[in-house]
């Protein structure tokens, strides 16, 4: 599902020629997520220098070759 969903927001972007387009798809993803635990918003997830309020997490899980990485926020 996970797959999908990105190879859909892959498609959306090459089709979307202008960087402003691009912009807007991009902000409304954000939109459209749901809104990020306040126990996660920390100085540690906080991404310095964006525009806007932003907090990424990272997430492992697995290992070796089976591992995945990923980020919610």
């Amino acid at each position: 599902m996970a797959t999908e969903r990105f190879e859909e927001i892959v498609e959306d972007f090459a089709f979307l020629e202008d960087w402003e387009d691009r912009y807007r798809y991009v902000i409304d993803l954000g939109k459209a997520m749901p809104a990020l635990d306040d126990a996660l918003r920390t100085p540690e997830t906080k991404v310095e220098g964006c525009a806007s309020q932003v907090w990424i997490v990272p997430r492992l899980e697995g290992a070796g070759r089976a591992a995945r990485f990923d980020f919610r926020g």
